[in-house]
Parts: structure tokens; sequence; C-alpha cells
């Protein structure tokens, strides 16, 4: 869906990969501790790379280690666990979680360059500029009980229901993190339907962001 160079800019395929990422996510906890299998986590870990490697536009011979930090991707299997405690996206669990990457990058036998450059994970991921403008979680619209990633945004924020109503009404089709791919390669009204609704959320998100950092100026 992303070439690796020029197509969308890095702020949308993060969202696109999001989605990605909540389909694998699917039922999380019930399956997370199969990722501890090698063979049963391959599959997932390639996908999941491939995104990585969309996101950062690297190449495809940048190993994972390297590629999941230079997009911001924290690995599936500890996304994986997370979601197995039923804390998942809390800023408690999420500290957890990222410690537990930044040990393992610590350690990790490749992506050695890629460390001297990146070695703290926590102020890389946390940044506000790059892939990522804010350093509050939360999404401003519904409260600090919401995180605002792209799952939040395209499939539960009231803010985006009328979009959300409209790209459902043309594809026939209720719009989920598990259906929302296979709608999309439907047909090409179907596809439009999506990326428009896609785009209108990326607008009106960083309007907002945009007014948010005028405001703090102030």
């Amino acid at each position: 869906m992303m070439a690796n160079t020029r197509g969308p800019r890095q702020h949308s395929r993060r969202l696109i990969s999001t989605v990605v990422t909540s389909t694998l996510l699917y039922a999380a906890p019930i399956w997370s501790e199969a990722m501890l299998v090698a063979s049963y986590s391959r599959q997932c870990r390639t996908v999941y790379r491939r995104c990585a490697l969309r996101i950062s536009s690297c190449f495809c011979t940048v190993s994972e280690e390297a590629a999941l930090v230079v997009a911001g991707s924290i690995p599936i299997d500890l996304l994986a666990a997370e979601r197995r405690t039923g804390n998942s996206g809390s800023r408690t669990q999420r500290s957890t979680t990222v410690a537990r990457w930044q040990a393992r990058w610590d350690n990790a036998s490749t992506g050695r360059w890629t460390h001297r450059l990146i070695p703290d994970l926590d102020q890389w991921i946390h940044r506000r500029h790059g892939f990522k403008h804010e350093a509050d979680p939360s999404c401003d619209y519904c409260g600090g009980a919401s995180v605002a990633d792209a799952e939040h945004a395209f499939f539960e924020c009231p803010l985006f229901r009328a979009e959300r109503e409209a790209a459902e009404a043309t594809t026939n089709r209720r719009l989920t993190p598990e259906t929302i791919i296979g709608c999309m390669l439907e047909t090409p009204s179907n596809w439009d339907a999506v990326t428009d609704m896609a785009a209108t959320v990326m607008r009106e998100l960083r309007r907002r962001e945009q007014t948010r950092r005028i405001e703090g100026l102030r």
C-alpha cells in the first residue's frame, strides 16, 4: 500500500500502518503467549517489519530492530503482551513496555549503528516533532481517558462520526480494524471512500494540533 519513497508522508504512513497493527493484534489477549514461539511469531513480525520499513522509508536490508526504532514502532510481541495486561495504552503500562523494548534494544545483536544514533527510545518516540507530534497521548476531544492513536481516531472518536458514517454508507460495510482493508480492496469506490475519510481525519488532526501549538505559544 505504500511505496518506499515518495508517496504518503510519514504521518500518513504511520496512520495506515497502525490500522494494520490493530488487525494483527485482534484478540491478542488470547494468543499473545504464542508469540514466544519463533515459528508462530515469524509471520506477524514479517508483516510488521515491512510496515516499519515503509514508515521510515528504509531499505529492505535494514534490520528489524533498527527499522522498528527509526519508525518508532514498538515490537509486535511487546504490544501483544501489553494487550494481555488489560491496561493497553495506559501511561504506566506503556512506560513498562517501552522499558522492556529499551532493554531489548540495548542488547540487540543488530542495529548497532542505529543504536549509536538513537540510544534512548523514550526520548525518541516522545519527541514533539517528526513522526510524532504530541507528548500527551490523550485525545483532546474525548479527554484523558482515551489514547489518541489511529484506532481511536478512525473507529471510536465521536469527532469523526460523520466521516465514518459517510464512508460506511458508501461501502455498505461497518468499518472496523478487522474489515477495513478487505473493504478497501473490494471496489475502487470503497477504496476512495476510505481514503477520503482518512484524508479528512488527518487534515482535522493536523489543524487541531496546529491550533494547540499556537495557543501554547501565547
